[in-house]
């Protein structure tokens, strides 16, 4: 399957620049930065993220490799972040100049790789929608559930039969900050998933989650 790291196009693009490193709760990009520079996550997560009037963190959206940040589109020669961009873990990305990128995706060999960039989005956008939609939920209950999807979904891996790993330390907070929910709340709520077995912690302390028992809470 044709993916970032082996599009014929933005592959070349991945070996020519350079790899940048970013520490846990290190800020990429900050609302309203002007878009010089895209990256393209090699490894590790990213969070795109509101701060609102409290101090609180709202988390909209994780990103993990190899996926492409931050959401813009390429219909313009200029455009700005609507968005924090922050590491939730160390990660690793490389980093695309915006005007080279938006070049060769205009040139005939670039149709594939913006059909690539396009599906991508859409992915992302359906994601960001499902998110939006399961927030508008009153139970505790269901948001936590529809974060812990998300994870499931997308930023997990199958360790044993009906178990899915999390690959990035998923804590309290950081469910919190996905759902709008007090951390306290989370904890309460999260005890419940244990004691359903809908949710355990494995030998490395990483979240595991059974999408099967999970749909039953």
């Amino acid at each position: 399957m044709d993916t970032l790291l082996t599009n014929p196009v933005i592959a070349p693009m991945l070996e020519e620049v350079r790899l940048r490193t970013y520490q846990k709760g290190q800020i990429v990009l900050y609302p309203d930065d002007q878009i010089l520079q895209l990256f393209v996550i090699k490894k590790g997560a990213i969070t795109m993220y509101d701060i609102d009037d409290q101090g609180n963190q709202k988390v909209v959206h994780i990103f993990g490799a190899p996926a492409l940040f931050p959401m813009v589109s390429f219909t313009t020669d200029t455009a700005s972040t609507a968005w924090f961009y922050g590491a939730l873990v160390q990660t690793e990305v490389y980093v695309l100049p915006y005007s080279e990128l938006k070049k060769r995706l205009e040139s005939a060999e670039g149709v594939a790789a913006y059909n690539l960039l396009l599906r991508q989005l859409l992915s992302e956008v359906h994601e960001l929608v499902v998110r939006v939609s399961s927030s508008s939920k009153t139970n505790s209950l269901d948001k936590l559930v529809a974060a812990l999807r998300f994870l499931a979904v997308h930023h997990s891996r199958e360790r044993a039969t009906g178990w899915r790993r999390v690959m990035f330390p998923v804590s309290h907070q950081l469910l919190a900050d996905m759902t709008g929910l007090a951390r306290e709340t989370v904890t309460l709520t999260m005890k419940q998933l244990l004691q359903r077995r809908a949710v355990r912690y494995g030998a490395t302390s990483r979240l595991e989650i059974n999408m099967a028992r999970l749909g039953m809470a």
